[in-house]
């Protein structure tokens, strides 16, 4: 389960999408790829709301796009890092790291 779709992460890693609108089969990474780190970041934000005692929460509830683009984030920076090829000064961010 994700708070957001493949296409929400797409639209944050354009500059690597070349034009498409969304992941697929031909996508580096792959739309399976992208899936599984967006359930990776439902998992983790669902742990740290659990923790402070709430659980997940429907998609009419306030704060939950918010949660959305916390999602979204998470995967847009192993979209980011896992596309990431040359070196960098020091001090120097990736966009992965930036997400």
């Amino acid at each position: 389960m994700a708070y957001c779709s493949s296409s929400a992460v797409g639209a944050l890693c354009q500059s690597i999408m070349s034009g498409a609108s969304d992941f697929g089969a031909s996508t580096s990474p792959a739309l399976g790829t992208v899936n599984a780190w967006l359930s990776s970041g439902c998992a983790v934000i669902e742990a740290k709301l659990g923790e402070k005692g709430y659980g997940a929460p429907g998609s009419t509830a306030v704060g939950y796009a918010w949660l959305a683009d916390l999602n979204a984030f998470f995967a847009a920076a192993r979209v980011e890092l896992s596309r990431t090829s040359f070196s960098l000064a020091p001090g120097e961010r990736t966009r992965g790291q930036v997400f």
